[in-house]
């Protein structure tokens, strides 16, 4: 199997006879309004994106083997009927027509027998490993109160357990917090640099 690596534009992937989502080993478009309005924030704002995988065929087109989602938001962008299921209005403020399709983002071009296509997606799809709640904030809000506040917990009692279940860094005092607050981006924020020690 073959690969490179290149930058391609937002105004490359509308072609939806190029570009091709509805291969039969890709999921319906699932996306809620709030995962497709924060894709397009990140456009909007020139956050860089995930990579798409696409398979180069034969014929000049491309099946999108990982990145359908992102490509679909993208069309309804331009076209709302897109699709011909209902879709919520996700759309933000109208950005630049030409800072939207200029938008660069990296593809990973695949080439190969049908054999390494299947390997390829199935690989693609269930290697990663989404981040815990927990490591999204710690992520976010480094400092000594998150550092803290994910190693209190980790040793619990048999009782807490039955609560909580097993012991994971960080995940057992989302739960206790969760039942106090649900604002919890906020309550990280305002605490970053306070020891959460020192506030038990």
């Amino acid at each position: 199997m073959n690969y490179q690596i290149e930058i391609r534009k937002i105004k490359d992937f509308l072609n939806d006879k190029v570009y091709l989502t509805n291969i039969n080993m890709q999921r319906k478009y699932i996306y809620n309004h709030a995962q497709a309005t924060a894709l397009l924030d990140s456009i909007q704002k020139q956050i860089p994106i995930p990579a798409i995988y696409l398979w180069s065929n034969n014929n000049g087109t491309y099946d999108v083997l990982d990145g359908k989602q992102r490509m679909t938001v993208m069309r309804l962008y331009v076209n709302p009927n897109y699709l011909l299921d209902d879709v919520n209005n996700f759309f933000i403020d109208h950005m630049n027509q030409s800072d939207f399709e200029n938008y660069e983002i990296p593809v990973i071009i695949c080439s190969g027998t049908e054999q390494e296509k299947i390997e390829t997606f199935k690989r693609i799809n269930t290697t990663a490993i989404p981040l815990k709640e927990f490591e999204i904030y710690n992520a976010l809000y480094q400092g000594i109160f998150v550092e803290e506040f994910g190693n209190w917990g980790v040793n619990t009692s048999p009782n807490e357990e039955k609560l909580f279940g097993n012991s994971i860094r960080g995940e057992n005092c989302i739960k206790a917090l969760k039942l106090f607050t649900n604002e919890l981006e906020k309550y990280f924020a305002h605490n970053r640099n306070n020891s959460f020690v020192s506030g038990l």
